[in-house]
């Protein structure tokens, strides 16, 4: 079982060619990328049955960018390319908090919480420095 798991999160990359660290954002990345989508696939489906034109267009935005970065990230093994897929995946994040914000009545509610999300998740996959 966790030799399955370690393929997922690797994403196809292989331990051996890339740094701890490296790897460490990957899985994270990955992680991230792959509950996103879990997560985000029942609240569309919800957004199609009662109609809310905000959400059918938001969410599927997000999915397909989450899975484009996916995409990409297994496609290409390079430093660049996981900054591209993290930089796709943190716009994701933030059409997802925008859109809450934007269907439960904007600013000052708990939703703000969503738009912190985006620079926590940035940091931890690609380190603090940048």
């Amino acid at each position: 079982m966790n030799s399955l798991i370690d393929r997922i999160l690797n994403w196809g990359w292989q331990p051996e060619q890339h740094s701890t660290i490296q790897m460490r954002r990957i899985r994270t990345l990955s992680g991230s990328a792959l509950l996103l989508i879990l997560v985000a696939i029942p609240f569309w489906m919800r957004a199609v049955e009662w109609q809310i034109a905000l959400r059918m267009v938001t969410v599927p935005t997000a999915i397909l960018l989450t899975v484009t970065g996916l995409v990409l990230l297994r496609w290409r093994h390079t430093a660049r390319m996981h900054f591209i897929c993290t930089q796709l995946f943190s716009l994701a994040l933030y059409i997802a908090g925008m859109e809450t914000m934007l269907s439960s009545g904007g600013l000052g509610n708990i939703t703000e919480g969503w738009l912190l999300l985006v620079p926590v998740v940035a940091g931890i996959n690609l380190g603090l420095r940048p």
